[in-house]
């Protein structure tokens, strides 16, 4: 169970009245971020702290029609929804929207006290759908600390511009219209943008 915020972190001015919640000159830990109050809106990325926005309706319908997609490919028990949180490190702990879990993965575990978010362990694939108030953050922060992180795949679904952006540690490609997005590391998955955006 996460506790009160010490003091130190109070004094380090973090506002969530923005995107990003920054302590100016002193990094973050993960052993800070275990200090925050329980549900506190905020991930861990490079030492620093950012807020994290509520999804709205139609991030919560594009998570949904990728999960089914997911679910004709992959055991049900293998994928895994937000609120999720993922180690990466004493400098990076994640938010993922969605993952798939490997075949020989441990069991996720929520935390023995019952609160919202569980530790997971490392995923095949995750999916992030991006809000454009953090779109750029989840680009050029997240997506690369996922992929050298150990993360085989990561899937930026973009509801404003209708594309699909499907990264590798080798090579990312951006799919459109009617061309499916395949994906290497789950066996017959496949999604194709016209589909998924519909209305």
């Amino acid at each position: 169970m996460r506790t009160r915020a010490r003091n130190s972190i109070g004094e380090r001015s973090c506002s969530t009245d923005s995107p990003a919640v920054l302590g100016p000159e002193i990094p973050f830990t993960s052993k800070d971020y275990g200090a925050l109050p329980d549900g506190f809106p905020a991930e861990l990325i490079g030492g620093r702290l950012y807020r994290s926005l509520p999804p709205t309706i139609r991030h919560q319908q594009l998570v949904r029609r990728i999960a089914l997609a997911l679910a004709e490919c992959v055991h049900s028990e293998r994928i895994l929804f937000a609120p999720l949180e993922l180690d990466l490190g004493p400098k990076n702990i994640l938010h993922p929207d969605l993952v798939v879990l490997g075949k020989e993965a441990p069991p996720a575990r929520g935390p023995p006290d019952g609160s919202s978010a569980g530790r997971i362990p490392l995923p095949q694939a995750v999916f992030e759908v991006l809000l454009e108030p953090t779109a750029d953050r989840e680009r050029r922060l997240k997506a690369p600390v996922y992929l050298a992180g150990g993360v085989n795949e990561v899937w930026l679904v973009d509801p404003a511009a209708c594309n699909l952006e499907l990264l590798t540690c080798k090579r990312g490609r951006v799919v459109a219209g009617a061309h499916p997005a395949r994906s290497t590391v789950v066996s017959g998955l496949e999604l194709w943008p016209d589909y998924l955006f519909r209305p």
